[in-house]
């Protein structure tokens, strides 16, 4: 089966200011704006649209970093921002396109041949961004590969055959690897929720802090409690086989401030 890819804030206090490594600045569909903010004595919220946005300090200055879903258009917006006096002001900043690519063909395993790439996740993450902006920890965005894999399925439009003249829209990584390989944690954080289908197997969410979160969907079995700290590359869990143990896939899914991005760009290299 042959694929190709179609398209390629809390209280502003001072210990929000820990964490110092910024990421790429790449504004485009799925990608990630870092935006200087302005020099305001005291800020109390950063937002974009309805929902608070991860602010962090980097040498003097200070930035938002926030997480493009892969259906924005391009084109102007702005964060809201509202400092402890009660002002409020805006900050612009631009979206650009998504650079042009060429198709990216590549094929499946012929025992995945038929494996539906559909994700089953979206109801259990309504009211999730709030929620995780319980855990106010700065987050270490400096992200490591969860699983050795043999292949993977990137983020974003996925085209095939199949599906006729439609795109398949998959804003998340899927990975092929040996069944009961370890799942480690990308990046440091805590157990947020777990849950089970019968479609998805065993599913980690795991709160990075201050609106970034990792889903890991499709596992066997984890041995991890809600609630629970994980460092980074600790064990949370092992990948679930599909198709008579023939192969194992695990979902890997990055919120930041509700939207899901493209992990690979934060993945250290």
């Amino acid at each position: 089966m042959k694929f190709s890819l179609a398209g390629g804030a809390a209280l502003l206090c001072a210990w929000n200011f820990a964490y110092a490594q910024l990421p790429e600045h790449n504004p485009i569909p799925g990608g990630v704006a870092v935006i200087r903010l302005p020099a305001v004595a005291a800020l109390q919220r950063v937002q974009f649209g309805a929902r608070r946005v991860l602010v962090t300090a980097h040498q003097t200055n200070r930035y938002a970093v926030v997480g493009l879903p892969m259906d924005i258009a391009p084109g102007n917006y702005a964060l809201h921002l509202t400092a402890d006096t009660g002002r409020e002001f805006s900050q612009r900043f631009s979206i650009a396109p998504a650079p042009p690519k060429p198709p990216r063909v590549f094929q499946l395993p012929r025992a995945l041949a038929n494996l539906s790439l559909v994700s089953r996740l979206p109801a259990n993450r309504r009211g999730l961004n709030d929620e995780l902006w319980k855990y106010a920890a700065p987050p270490n965005l400096n992200f490591t590969a969860p699983v050795a894999y043999e292949q993977f399925i990137p983020y974003g439009m996925l085209a095939h055959k199949r599906f006729g003249d439609r795109h398949l829209r998959h804003p998340w990584l899927t990975y092929f690897a040996a069944p009961g390989a370890g799942v480690r944690a990308p990046a440091a954080g805590v157990v947020h929720r777990l849950g089970r289908t019968r479609y998805s197997g065993v599913l980690v969410y795991l709160n990075h802090g201050q609106g970034v979160a990792s889903v890991f969907s499709h596992l066997a079995d984890t041995d991890l409690q809600p609630g629970e700290k994980v460092a980074r590359g600790q064990r949370i869990g092992t990948v679930k086989s599909v198709l008579r143990d023939r192969s194992g896939r695990v979902d890997w899914q990055l919120l930041m401030n509700g939207n899901l991005i493209d992990p690979r760009p934060l993945v250290a290299r």
